[in-house]
């Protein structure tokens, strides 16, 4: 939990200082960018005691520096100073996240039993968007010991319309 909060500490610094810089659009692609291509290695190096703060800072300017506006230089150097470049990839979910809410979207994950459809996928997702007068990013997945139906978590909410979950009511009841 305590890594999820630093992340969303660092993320929303991030967010505020790309939109007083009226640079979202760019940041958020850099992010998108830094946290797919980043490979152990970086992460190693920014995370060594034994490699200089200096060093690691020059290292940062010599691989992103010309590719990178300065916030971006500037908060990847803040993130090794402070120890943090190795919670850059949740860093980046939580930007990500920060960016869909304030552009109108809501975020859902559905488990189903058996793969959907494109068709059945639309379905849900516009019923999603009805209900919730929003727009959704929705995250589909299969898990097949649900048995039949699916579940759908939207933030802290959860809908557990499975067969499996539908069973074990039942079952409950029977036991009573």
């Amino acid at each position: 939990m305590l890594v999820k909060t630093i992340a969303k500490k660092y993320a929303l610094a991030l967010y505020e200082i790309s939109k007083e810089e009226n640079k979202i659009e760019e940041i958020k692609e850099t992010v998108s960018n830094i946290a797919l291509s980043t490979d152990n290695r970086a992460y190693r190096a920014f995370s060594n005691p034994k490699i200089t703060l200096k060093e690691k800072e020059a290292e940062i300017k010599r691989v992103f520096g010309e590719k990178l506006s300065k916030e971006m230089v500037s908060f990847l150097t803040l993130l090794v100073e402070k120890k943090r470049f190795i919670y850059f990839t949740e860093i980046a979910a939580e930007f990500k996240h920060i960016y869909d809410e304030n552009h109108g979207f809501k975020t859902a994950g559905i488990k189903s039993a058996f793969a959907l459809s494109e068709e059945q996928k639309a379905r849900v997702t516009s019923a999603l968007e009805k209900r919730y007068k929003s727009r959704f990013l929705v995250e589909y997945s299969v898990e097949a010991s649900l048995l039949g139906g699916m579940i759908i978590t939207i933030g802290t909410e959860m809908y557990d319309g499975s067969l499996k979950n539908r069973l074990a009511e039942i079952g409950n009841l029977l036991l009573k």
